[in-house]
């Protein structure tokens, strides 16, 4: 399995010559809503994922996915690749690396951060206790673990108990190969990039290290073993150049020239090799591109049952052949594994595209209950994502759009149909443009462009004055930009760095009447910097870790910043935020971490930022690296969500007055630094939803025909509308008998409420007795 911290975060454009263009993935296949105490989330239908393994039932029609990046990266199809399943319950298991199955009876092995076993499909999991490990192999009725430390666990009793031998502590076993009993483990030291390859030949029982190849200057990533003649095959990470064979048991190795360097590797029952997006029909002495492009992000894995049926993971994440590669169809529905990292849209609501690690997505139709979406859209085939890609979209003329990815900056004017790649004008290597921003009225864009610490680029920050057609470096003071903010009265404040902790050069900047100036915040990683739209002095930024970590506010033009805590410890990370501009005060949302459990979670203030509250929890592994408010939208590891807060709606009874009592307010408890007597302290506030219209009804009871019989049926009448007054609350009266059930109901009205609120109600109340 490869190894995150080793990849190139790259992928590559599905090639036109096979593949279609523009994947359609509209919402035809529903996901779940997440409904938490404070907020529900609706995936809004763009699927797919970075698919890193591929493993197929012999025994059904099951094919499963593992997908990197993903929390709960694992997902099951039961009609041969058509639609997916994600994981049931409430489960929280961390992101895919590995899946195998056992080829007698369909059981299921998955590596996520832990490793599970179904019997059932992937409908149900349990997990092997004690086999954390970093690569999986079951092969000849057997199961092999690869761990970081070394090890390789083997057991023959599909995980009840396990022997375990020790190759080098110093080597995380990344990958694993099997032919009859002989066993081949791939060793990486995360130090210093080295390598080492071992064998046993007795099912993992012994094993002896092998000389690796004199000529070797990669780092080696996967080793495979060609079923037909045992030839083994050493693949580097995704930046080398050396690929190398065996033929006689890792003995001798011969370097392949013109063999593919990158990708997984994979065999049919006749011995032809796959390896990324090349296969080989004479054991690796010439090889042949399924169409044009490179190798990032395939794996190419056969039907056991079929040769010609393939299977590969590139973007967007699942495509299948029945004819031996000659043609392929891709389907992702169900998947929910999209890495969204940027997201914009324009004056035409329904017009959105968000940047992603596997190319940009578009959506026409946006405010639909289901939205379509075009995806992947990429603007060349040698596309490369650089972890936080950006896009922009004109705000009135939505045919411009702008899109940044490691090394350019793409502009198209129709859409996405054509694209150019623009002269950035500054910067070496492949800088990213890792934010994409305008001016109100569009007349002026900027683009932070951040670089890649370590390998001597340069970047800075960007202009244009024409809608992008042409740039022009506005000479920012450092080497590197990673956010930006353009503030109310034209001022820009922009966030140096790259985001990477060994960068010496951070904090935040301003440009102001034509000059540059260094601002009093802490010389931190700022990922996110907002203006507040209505006063030009009030600027909002997070910075993202460290002893400096978290949320901070100015309101005087970047002379002074406050560190604002209230409701926000227990943070290791802030990564985004975004403001709701439709409240007074503005309410802010921002993205970060947890110290706990690493979980990803929202955090919402209603006051401008004085307060915050949880407003939602995600999963391990998953972090919000986009915000939008229109309604907030926000992108993570598991695609584009909608998130729309709860409002909790109490109705209780006055037993002496008969009096009813309903109250609305946010369902976000926000902490507050408040003065209690001589001291401060954290107190908890609430935000009052005041003048807003419920409504209240009874239960009766109704008689209604079913299948010619007259029966009697519990149904809920309306009564009449209260408006809730200025304390968040009123008192009214209702004509009922006493003990007559009754409930408030409140749906969202004002253009604002809509964006912010989910329709609620109260639990059932007696009058004249106990309420809910």
């Amino acid at each position: 399995m490869k190894k995150l911290a080793l990849l190139s975060i790259a992928t590559l454009l599905i090639f036109s010559l096979i593949f279609p263009s523009g994947i359609i993935a509209g919402r035809r296949f529903s996901v779940k809503s997440d409904s938490q105490s404070n907020s529900i989330a609706t995936n809004l239908g763009l699927f797919g994922s970075y698919t890193g393994d591929i493993a197929v039932d012999p025994t059904s029609n099951y094919i499963y996915i593992a997908a990197w990046y993903t929390p709960n990266g694992f997902f099951r199809s039961s009609n041969d690749g058509q639609t997916w399943v994600g994981m049931t319950g409430n489960v929280d298991y961390g992101s895919g690396q590995d899946v195998e199955v056992n080829p007698s009876n369909g059981h299921v092995f998955i590596l996520l951060q832990d490793l599970l076993k179904s019997t059932n499909h992937g409908r149900t999991v349990s997990e092997i206790k004690n086999a954390n490990g970093s690569s999986i192999l079951f092969h000849s009725n057997k199961l092999f673990v690869g761990t970081g430390s070394g090890q390789v666990k083997v057991s023959t009793n599909e995980g009840a108990s396990f022997s375990t031998a020790t190759l080098d502590t110093s080597y995380s076993i990344r990958s694993l190969a099997g032919y009859g009993d002989t066993i081949y483990a791939l060793g990486y030291n995360y130090n210093d990039g080295s390598n080492k390859v071992f064998k046993s030949t007795n099912a993992g029982s012994s094993w002896s290290e092998l000389s690796k190849p004199v000529t070797l200057t990669d780092s080696l990533d996967k080793i495979g073993v060609n079923p037909a003649n045992g030839s083994v095959f050493l693949i580097p990470i995704s930046y080398g150049t050396q690929t190398y064979r065996s033929i006689n048991g890792g003995t001798d190795w011969t370097l392949l020239n013109g063999a593919p360097v990158t990708g997984n590797i994979s065999f049919d029952s006749t011995g032809r090799v796959y390896i990324g997006w090349n296969y080989s029909i004479d054991n690796g002495d010439n090889w042949t591109a399924f169409g044009r492009g490179g190798n990032y992000n395939h794996h190419i894995v056969v039907d056991p049952s079929n040769n010609n049926t393939l299977y590969d993971t590139s973007s967007p994440g699942f495509w299948k052949s029945t004819d031996q590669g000659a043609t392929w169809t891709s389907s992702v529905d169900g998947i929910i594994g999209v890495v969204v990292t940027s997201v914009s849209q324009a004056n035409n609501k329904n017009i959105v595209w968000t940047a992603t690690q596997n190319g940009y997505a578009k959506c026409t139709n946006f405010n639909s209950t289901s939205p379509d979406w075009s995806y992947p859209v990429r603007p060349n085939n040698n596309f490369i994502s650089g972890g936080q890609d950006s896009i922009w979209v004109h705000p009135s003329e939505p045919n411009i759009v702008l899109a940044g990815c490691s090394g350019a900056l793409w502009r198209t004017a129709d859409s996405g149909t054509s694209w150019t790649q623009m002269d950035m004008t500054i910067g070496s290597g492949a800088p990213l443009p890792s934010e994409i921003v305008s001016d109100s009225n569009a007349n002026n864009i900027y683009v932070a462009v951040a670089k890649n610490v370590g390998s001597g680029q340069t970047a800075g920050f960007i202009k244009s004055a024409d809608e992008g057609a042409t740039w022009s470096s506005m000479s920012f003071p450092t080497d590197s930009a990673q956010s930006v903010a353009v503030a109310k009265d034209g001022d820009i404040y922009v966030g140096a760095g790259s985001g990477a902790r060994e960068e010496t050069t951070k904090g935040i900047y301003k440009y102001s009447s034509g000059a540059w100036s260094r601002l009093s915040a802490p010389n931190a990683n700022f990922p996110s910097i907002v203006a507040d739209p209505e006063n030009a002095n009030t600027i909002y930024a997070v910075a993202k870790s460290g002893t400096s970590a978290g949320f901070y506010k100015t309101t005087n033009g970047g002379k002074t910043w406050t560190r604002i805590t209230s409701g926000l410890s227990g943070l290791q990370e802030f990564t985004t935020l975004t403001i709701q501009k439709s409240t007074t005060p503005n309410s802010l949302y921002l993205g970060a971490v947890l110290s706990k459990d690493q979980r990803g979670a929202i955090y919402k203030s209603s006051d401008g930022g004085t307060s915050w509250g949880v407003f939602y929890k995600g999963l391990k592994s998953e972090s919000f690296r986009a915000l939008l408010f229109d309604g907030l939208v926000a992108g993570n590891e598991r695609g584009l969500y909608n998130v729309k807060s709860k409002a909790k709606l109490v109705l209780s009874s006055n037993k002496k007055t008969g009096l009813m009592k309903v109250s609305l307010r946010d369902a976000t408890t926000f902490k507050k630094r408040k003065k209690v007597g001589k001291k401060k302290k954290i107190v908890n506030t609430y935000k009052q939803l005041r003048n807003r219209i419920v409504t209240i009804y009874k239960l009766t009871k109704k008689r209604v025909k079913v299948k010619k019989r007259w029966r009697t049926k519990k149904v809920w009448k309306k009564v009449k509308n209260v408006k809730i007054g200025k304390a968040g609350y009123t008192w009214f009266r209702v004509r009922a008998a006493k003990g007559t059930i009754l409930q408030a109901r409140w749906k969202p009205v004002k253009r604002s409420d809509k964006a912010e609120y989910a329709a609620a109600k109260s639990g059932n109340s007696q009058k004249g007795g106990r309420g809910s």
